[in-house]
């Protein structure tokens, strides 16, 4: 799943009447678990099962960012406006990372260096 498409996801949880078929309820403060239906189609074939998300907000009612849960790794998406606030890292280390840990032993998460900067790279 690209960047792009977990922005058009959040986008549309921001909306009244979003294109995406989204289910989501609070897990913390500001974080939502969620099953999102992309391109739910009934009178097509094929999967129609959800995707796993966590829809992080910003503390005054709109979703800024999203972690896609694929189980064997983690793939987060923070629209550029709402970058280096925090709104990440709080998310998965206050409710994310814990509500994962109830039903798996073991989480990867894959970091690019290039793609968040020598200072941010541990």
């Amino acid at each position: 799943m690209t960047d792009e498409t977990i922005s058009k996801i959040i986008k549309a949880l921001n909306k009244p009447n979003p294109k995406f078929f989204i289910a989501a309820q609070p897990i913390g403060f500001d974080v939502h678990f969620g099953l999102v239906w992309i391109d739910l189609d009934f009178k097509k074939t094929g999967n129609h099962e959800p995707k796993n998300f966590y829809f992080i907000g910003n503390g005054k009612g709109k979703f800024v960012g999203a972690v896609y849960d694929m189980v064997s790794d983690l793939h987060w998406y923070v629209e550029p406006a709402s970058r280096k606030k925090g709104y990440l890292g709080r998310a998965l280390s206050n409710a994310i990372l814990p509500h994962s840990a109830r039903s798996r032993r073991k989480q990867e998460i894959s970091i690019d260096e290039e793609n968040i900067g020598e200072e941010n790279y541990i």
